[in-house]
């Protein structure tokens, strides 16, 4: 699955503030004439609530942002549980029934026995996204699914042949 925007989503800790660009005052001359008038010749100082790409924080804001959502969602009265050992990594169980979320950056890996719960799931999120179904490669990792065994494999041979590529490394 793929988050729209993500980093726009990613709701700040504490304003930051910038100077607004040269433009600025034109394109909100464009949408809001009256206003835009009384800033054509000032610098203005702009008041930054939600990240924007480019920000040092943006995608801290984001996970920091996607996991709170996370975590408010609910399936039979159980909510989703953060791994200790790996932060970006949630999971839900329940009578059997498995529901796991890998998340980095924008990019989510969803694994689940019950396709109902990642249905509730993705109606649930308040964002924008785009579930491209079965899962091919995840950060440079080859997932093979044999549905009618229920295994998944997951190999990083791509990766390392492209650091070994990346290296001058042939054979």
């Amino acid at each position: 699955m793929d988050v729209c925007g993500a980093c726009l989503n990613g709701d700040l800790a504490e304003p930051e503030y910038m100077e607004s660009p040269p433009e600025f005052a034109q394109i909100l001359a464009g949408m809001v004439p009256k206003v835009a008038k009384m800033f054509l010749n000032s610098a203005m100082v702009l008041m930054i609530v939600k990240s924007i790409y480019g920000m040092v924080q943006a995608a801290r804001a984001w996970q920091d942002t996607f996991s709170k959502a996370i975590k408010e969602f609910k399936y039979k009265n159980k909510s989703m549980k953060q791994l200790r050992t790996d932060p970006c990594v949630y999971v839900w169980r329940h009578d059997g029934d498995i529901f796991m979320i890998g998340n980095h950056v924008d990019d989510q890996y969803q694994m689940t026995n019950n396709f109902k719960i990642k249905e509730a799931f993705v109606k649930f999120l308040p964002f924008e996204s785009q579930d491209h179904h079965a899962i091919d490669v995840f950060l440079g990792r080859q997932f093979t699914q044999d549905l009618s065994k229920g295994t998944v494999k997951i190999s990083q041979r791509a990766a390392i042949k492209s650091f070994l590529a990346e290296e001058g490394v042939t054979k």
